[in-house]
């Protein structure tokens, strides 16, 4: 994950000239430029979507019928920025969390966020767990968040 501390000073350029910020005094904008990435700038523009199919499972019990199912990344050194949809058209016996595998091995545990936009319009906690390997998805209050009809719509941000 990346952290940007803001100093109280005009303005900052790294040894590498690769980024820097400045503060004005006079409007107090921070204007970041260049960045971290492995050419040296802040635009993922650079770095392509890609497409895979993820595991489904629940914490116990079984999900009786996925719709379609669609995920995508992008990583840029060792951040993954990870979407998912996932359509449960019969929950079947489905209980805990939903759990989905990751395209890139999770090194850091972090929080991501979602919506179900099929049943329930609840938001969804979604965590990247590297102890379990899973991406694992609850409703906003820890409950099991799949039904017939849900569509659960999550994206998190890990450490690869």
């Amino acid at each position: 994950m990346f952290r940007i501390r803001v100093l109280l000073c005009p303005s900052v350029t790294n040894t590498q000239s690769r980024w820097s910020y400045s503060n004005s005094a006079t409007t107090g904008a921070l204007q970041v430029t260049g960045g971290i990435g492995s050419q040296g700038d802040l635009n993922w523009t650079g770095a392509a979507w890609s497409t895979y199919t993820p595991t489904i499972t629940t914490g116990s019990g079984t999900i009786t019928t996925l719709g379609t199912i669609t995920g995508r990344y992008k990583q840029l050194g060792k951040v993954v920025v990870l979407q998912l949809v996932i359509p449960i058209t019969t929950n079947g016996t489905g209980a805990g969390d939903v759990r989905a595998t990751a395209p890139v091995a999770i090194q850091q545990r972090n929080y991501g966020t979602g919506k179900d936009i099929g049943v329930s319009s609840k938001q969804l906690n979604v965590i990247a767990n590297p102890a379990t390997a899973l991406i694992q998805i609850t409703n906003y209050d820890n409950t099991y968040p799949g039904a017939n009809g849900a569509q659960l719509e999550v994206t998190v941000i890990y450490e690869a």
